[in-house]
C-alpha cells in the first residue's frame, strides 16, 4: 500500500483547491504503466485546467476492485478509472474484441491499429449509454505466461492451471495446449500462486513485476501473444456537470494521451526484463518451432470466439479492429 503522502503528492496547493472539483483517479495496480499515467493525468488536471480540478490517485485498489470502481464511474461516486477495457465487458461485450491473440506483430503495431480513428472512436464509446465515457486508449504491452515451473516448450503447458481473463476466449486458450484456464481478479492472483491454486498467469510481465510477482515466480515465457491495451475512463455523470468547453479540453487532452501513455508503457516494458532478472527470474523463449506452433493454434480463436460473436455489436467491432490492423502492418 502507498503511503498518503503518495495519494496526495499530486493535488494542488493553492488558495482555491476548497473550490476545486474533487477527481479521484483509481486503478488495481501500482508502479507500472497505469500508476505512472494516472500520475500524469492527474497533474495535467491540476495544472492545465485554471484551478477548476483537485485530481488525486488511488494505486492498488484503494478504491476497492475493479467491479466496486466501475460501478463508481455509473454512480458518479468515482470520476476516473484507469485499466484495461474488457472489464466493461458487462456493459458491452464489444469491449473484448482487444483482446484477440495474435492480431499484432508488436507493441506499436497495436498502438497504431487501436489509435486509428476508424476504429478509436466507436470503441471508446462503447459504454457511455451505460455511464462510462473512454477518452484515451493507449496499448500497455504484449501479454507473457509468469509460471511457477518452467514453460519451456508446449508440452509443459499440459496439466498446469493458468489464470486468465473471464471470457471464452481467454479460458479456451490454454486448453488448446492442455492447461486449464482459471478466471480470477488479478488482486487475488499472487495468493494463489504462493498457494498453489494456480501454476501460473498469462498477463504482461510489466504489471506482474509491479506487483512483485518474482517473489513466487521465477519463470517467464515470452510468447508475446496477445496486446493488452488500457483506458482513461471518465464517469459520464462527472462530464455532464462540467461546461461544454472543459468537456471539450479534456477530449482533446484525452487524444494527446494516446501515444503519450503508450510511450509511458514501451519504457517500461524496456525495463521489465532487466527487474526479473535482477530479482532472480529466468526469461524464456520458445524454439522457433513451438513458437510458430504456438501462435498457429492461438490465433483462429480470434475469429472463433469474436468473428463469429452471435452479438452484432462484437462481430462489427471486431471487423473494425482487423481492418485497421491490416492498415498499420508494415509491409
Amino acid at each position: 500500500m502507498v503511503s498518503a503522502a503518495l495519494v496526495l503528492a499530486v493535488a494542488p496547493v493553492c488558495p482555491a483547491a476548497a473550490q476545486a472539483i474533487d477527481v479521484k483517479i483509481g486503478f488495481i495496480t501500482i508502479n507500472d504503466p497505469q500508476h505512472e499515467n494516472g500520475r500524469r493525468l492527474a497533474e495535467k488536471l491540476n495544472r492545465d485546467f485554471g484551478g477548476k480540478f483537485s485530481a488525486r490517485i488511488f494505486p492498488a485498489g484503494q478504491l476497492g476492485n475493479i467491479q466496486r470502481m466501475v460501478e463508481g464511474l455509473q454512480l458518479g461516486t468515482q470520476e476516473v478509472y484507469v485499466g484495461p477495457p474488457v472489464f466493461f465487458v458487462g456493459l458491452n461485450p464489444a469491449f473484448q474484441v482487444t483482446d484477440a491473440p495474435g492480431l499484432f506483430d508488436d507493441h506499436m503495431h497495436a498502438h497504431r491499429a487501436m489509435t486509428d480513428e476508424s476504429f478509436r472512436e466507436p470503441f471508446l464509446n462503447l459504454a457511455v449509454a451505460k455511464g462510462i465515457r473512454n477518452l484515451a486508449l493507449y496499448v500497455y504491452g504484449p501479454t507473457q505466461y509468469a509460471t511457477v515451473k518452467p514453460f519451456r516448450s508446449l508440452a509443459d503447458l499440459k496439466g498446469q492451471k493458468i489464470r486468465v481473463l473471464a471470457s471464452k476466449m481467454e479460458t479456451e486458450l490454454p486448453s488448446q495446449f492442455g492447461a486449464t484456464g482459471v478466471p480470477m481478479d488479478y488482486s487475488e492472483v499472487l495468493a494463489s500462486l504462493q498457494n498453489k491454486t494456480l501454476d501460473g498467469v498469462r498477463t504482461s510481465f510489466v504489471v506482474m513485476g509491479g506487483s512483485k510477482f518474482f517473489t513466487v515466480t521465477k519463470f517467464v515465457t515470452m510468447t508475446n501473444d496477445g496486446m493488452i491495451p488500457s483506458v482513461f475512463a471518465f464517469s459520464e455523470a462527472f462530464l455532464q456537470k462540467l461546461p461544454a468547453d472543459v468537456r471539450a479540453q479534456l477530449t482533446k487532452m484525452g487524444r494527446d494521451l494516446d501515444a503519450e501513455a503508450t510511450g509511458v508503457a514501451v519504457d517500461f516494458g524496456s525495463k521489465a526484463e532487466a527487474l526479473w532478472k535482477e530479482n532472480g527470474a529466468e526469461l524464456i523463449h520458445l524454439s522457433p518451432a513451438d513458437q510458430k506452433e504456438y501462435m498457429d493454434r492461438i490465433r483462429p480463436l480470434g475469429e472463433k470466439f469474436l468473428g463469429n460473436h452471435e452479438n452484432e455489436g462484437v462481430r462489427k467491432m471486431y471487423a473494425l479492429l482487423k481492418a485497421s490492423a491490416e492498415k498499420h502492418r508494415k509491409k
